[in-house]
């Protein structure tokens, strides 16, 4: 069963006023013309799953913390990640009591074709009623925002999320058209511009029939061409998207007033700041940024990557994990890591004794027993932190654990006894080197990055003592003119508390000086 509404003015608002006194005036704001009241920080759930409790324990305390706002997208883990926002929507609204539909701002996003939408699409080029007008841009990855493939999505998006109607629904990186097409040179750089807003238009047309059928109430482009020089491939011009779309309401028969394109999300944080200070857009005369052209035309603004910045070729976490100053956990990692391939020299040994080197997923079970030496190459190449947790968890974490399952599984009786021992041992030492070795990154990341909190401390002496790095970058990222929303993708609890604590300073931080 599908829960029915959307969110509303009256009770986005009425959800706001129940936190005024924790956030006083920075908690809260309109969402462009939308007159829908959001929480200044949003829940983007890009890397989250339906399968992880703590994904979904995160989704509820934020909105006990007062966020309204979650931003997601068919392609976010194949689409499970609108199946654990819906699981907890219908937790929290159908059998809870504390919350509302029409408290929730919720955004998704159509474009990509992996996964299962890959698959789809592979099934009805065989039946020969393929999408038009997909993009195959590498293998694995297309892209389409076709009227057919948006009336194909939107269902699919509703009935994993258990919704009768979406909140704001985003054209996801349209811009690979504009990549592949100057990628392929098969016409000139302007007539491709000229089919990539073409295409925006008829992607609007359908987007206010999905409005006029209910399924719908708002939309708009994510797109991180939007912040880009004029001349970069992937630029997304906002004055021509809002050209395509005053055609689409002129076919349409409304006028742009009376259409429902109303929101943007693009790429901004302390160090990437081309939204703010790239005046990439000719209007009326007139030139502006990304930023600024947007809170012109009334749009709501929805900014992502708040705490991952991309600069020169390097991505840059700002935020830093509780490494401490005088510690050389460079020494502590090779410490621990020469305990822990002692202990897999020790399992190896017990492998070849036990006769029992099986053949495990195209590999053999001695060769899973071989984290010290690959921790160790990757302790030689650069790493954002970000990426080393989000490895550990997917690659090595899982290896380790089924490497000892099956090493269990296959040791006689009497042996299995005796290497109860050798693989706690063998855990603890792992989980010591990934610790080293994580503070490690951690350490580096943030002494590259070190002037920025000094910079920030010394314009806001008081914040800059109670403020962690992470929330210091949150506020920045919001309180540019033209934000609305800072997007952060808060998969913990821990990750929530943080965030939402960035809304209680109380303080206007000017980003002058800052970026």
């Amino acid at each position: 069963m599908s829960i029915p509404g959307f969110a509303t003015p009256e009770t986005t608002r009425a959800f706001a006023e129940r936190f005024a006194d924790q956030y006083k005036k920075n908690g809260f704001t309109l969402l462009g013309n939308t007159d829908l009241t959001v929480s200044r920080i949003g829940f983007g759930t890009y890397r989250c799953h339906q399968e992880n409790e703590q994904h979904s324990a995160a989704i509820k305390l934020a909105f006990q913390k007062g966020c309204n706002l979650i931003d997601t997208s068919a392609n976010y883990t194949d689409g499970n990640a609108e199946v654990l926002i819906g699981d907890v929507i219908n937790q929290e609204v159908v059998w809870g009591d504390a919350l509302r539909r029409e408290d929730l701002v919720i955004v998704s996003k159509v474009g990509y074709i992996q996964g299962e939408n890959m698959g789809i699409a592979l099934d009805m080029e065989k039946k020969d009623t393929p999408f038009p007008e997909v993009v195959k841009y590498q293998q694995g990855l297309w892209h389409c925002i076709h009227p057919k493939f948006i009336e194909d999505q939107i269902t699919r998006s509703l009935a994993r999320m258990h919704l009768d109607t979406l909140d704001v629904y985003l054209l996801h990186n349209p811009e690979y058209y504009l990549s592949h097409a100057l990628r392929e040179g098969k016409d000139t750089p302007e007539n491709i511009r000229k089919t990539f807003y073409d295409r925006i238009r008829r992607a609007f047309v359908q987007m206010e029939k999905l409005v006029r059928e209910g399924l719908i109430r708002y939309y708009g482009i994510s797109s991180n061409g939007f912040p880009l020089s004029e001349e970069a491939n992937e630029y997304v011009s906002l004055a021509q998207v809002w050209k395509a779309y005053q055609d689409a309401c002129l076919q349409c028969g409304i006028s742009p007033a009376e259409g429902h394109f109303s929101v943007i999300q693009l790429p901004f944080n302390w160090l990437e700041n081309g939204a703010a200070v790239q005046t990439n857009n000719e209007y009326q005369g007139e030139r502006y940024s990304a930023l600024g052209l947007a809170e012109k035309l009334g749009l709501g603004v929805l900014v992502n990557r708040p705490l991952n910045a991309i600069k020169d070729n390097q991505l840059h976490r700002l935020a830093r994990y509780g490494f401490k100053e005088d510690v050389d956990y460079q020494g502590e990692f090779e410490q621990a890591r020469q305990q822990l391939a002692d202990k897999e020299q020790e399992i190896l040994n017990l492998i070849k004794q036990q006769n029992i080197d099986v053949a495990v997923q195209g590999t053999t079970l001695s060769n899973l027993f071989q984290s010290s030496l690959k921790l160790q190459r990757l302790a030689g190449q650069p790493q954002d932190i970000s990426r080393f947790r989000e490895v550990i968890e997917h690659y090595f974490a899982p290896v380790v654990g089924y490497a000892s399952k099956i090493l269990s599984q296959q040791l006689s009786p009497d042996a299995q006894g005796e290497s109860v021992g050798l693989l706690k041992e063998y855990q603890a030492s792992f989980a010591s080197t990934v610790s080293a070795l994580q503070h490690h990154f951690d350490k580096q990341n943030y002494n590259r990055l070190r002037y920025l909190p000094v910079r920030f401390g010394h314009l806001y002496p008081e914040l800059g003592e109670s403020l962690s790095f992470s929330q210091k970058a949150l506020l920045i990222a919001g309180n540019t003119s033209g934000v609305d929303v800072v997007l952060n993708g808060m998969r913990t609890p821990a990750y929530v508390q943080d965030a939402m604590g960035a809304l209680k300073t109380g303080t206007d931080v000017s980003v002058k000086g800052l970026i």
